[in-house]
């Protein structure tokens, strides 16, 4: 790509973590925690929720990147508990979310080959285990071979041309009318002086597509293989993270930016990259992929206990 160039990633710290076996048993759910390595409270309070909502065929992992300020916290993790996964990308940047969960998913497909779902979390939310596994064991999700997609749906669209989305919203229709998919709005790409110009933007878009929140993410296994193992998610991990070298415009002689503008991805977007992966393999695949929404049992932690009995994924509300 013309005026790119990728970031200077220095050596890894810790060991990433081999696409072999790490246990072959036949499980319900492999589902892998985003977590900061320096957070290591919440990994405490999550490897203890399991326990309380401890179910035989779910396993949890921990998911950090193989480069960080402070090594030690989680070197002593990995040789206590052993349930941390690393993966090959630097941690604590502004893309590490979105890096540890496309690497989450890759490695998982080959750690768990005989898991019948594999899923994403972050270490802010709260999954309640048994209920998660009333849902998965279903009679209507069970058949071998489905490709399903499981969470609460939102919409959005992408403009492949700049690597960014557009139109996040809750039905296909406003992901397609809102957000700068047609006209130049909260894109850097096309502002001038810092301004949104409204302009209309002469680019494809991609979509609208479904995608499950952050907060919990599952998949069948058939549907993260064909995804995440395959050429079309290689090439777009390996694109991702580029980055024009100039990065401002020339503002003082009314000069835009030129394309190609290409935008590394990023956190805010992990969830709509994923859901935007699946979409392109779905299409490149010829995949017939169902969404299964949870619409009511993922979200913010309610006050009562009564509430949360209810849902699968509970998120902490910000601070």
């Amino acid at each position: 790509m013309r005026g790119t160039s990728f970031p200077r990633v220095p050596p890894c710290q810790l060991r990433p973590t081999l696409p072999r076996v790490q246990d072959g048993r036949r499980l319900l759910l492999a589902i892998g925690v985003i977590t900061s390595p320096g957070l290591p409270f919440r990994r405490t309070f999550l490897r203890a929720a399991l326990m309380r909502f401890e179910e035989p065929q779910i396993v949890q992992r921990f998911v950090v990147g193989c480069i960080m300020k402070n090594t030690s916290q989680i070197q002593q993790e990995i040789l206590q508990h052993g349930d941390i996964i690393v993966t090959g990308k630097a941690d604590e940047t502004g893309a590490a979310c979105v890096e540890k969960s496309f690497g989450w998913w890759a490695l998982a497909v080959h750690a768990f080959p005989a898991a019948s779902f594999l899923a994403k979390t972050d270490d802010d939310s709260l999954n309640l285990y048994g209920n998660l596994a009333d849902i998965l064991r279903a009679r209507s999700l069970v058949a071998s071979g489905r490709m399903l997609y499981v969470g609460w749906p939102q919409y959005a669209s992408f403009l492949p041309e700049y690597n960014v989305p557009c139109g996040w919203s809750g039905g296909p229709n406003g992901a397609l009318s809102r957000g700068g998919c047609n006209v130049c709005k909260n894109h850097h790409f096309c502002y001038v002086r810092g301004v949104s110009t409204g302009e209309p933007i002469n680019a494809s878009t991609r979509g609208p597509f479904v995608f499950a929140t952050g907060a919990l993410q599952v998949l069948s296994r058939p549907l993260a293989a064909r995804t995440f193992t395959g050429p079309h998610a290689a090439e777009f991990v390996r694109r991702a993270s580029l980055s024009r070298r100039e990065r401002f415009p020339d503002e003082r002689n009314h000069l835009p930016w030129a394309k190609p503008w290409w935008e590394p991805w990023e956190c805010q977007f992990e969830d709509l990259t994923v859901g935007y992966a699946i979409f392109e393999a779905s299409q490149a695949l010829n995949l017939s992929v169902d969404f299964v929404a949870l619409s009511d049992m993922v979200g913010d932690a309610g006050p009562t206990v009564r509430e949360l009995a209810t849902q699968a994924t509970s998120r902490a509300r910000a601070r």
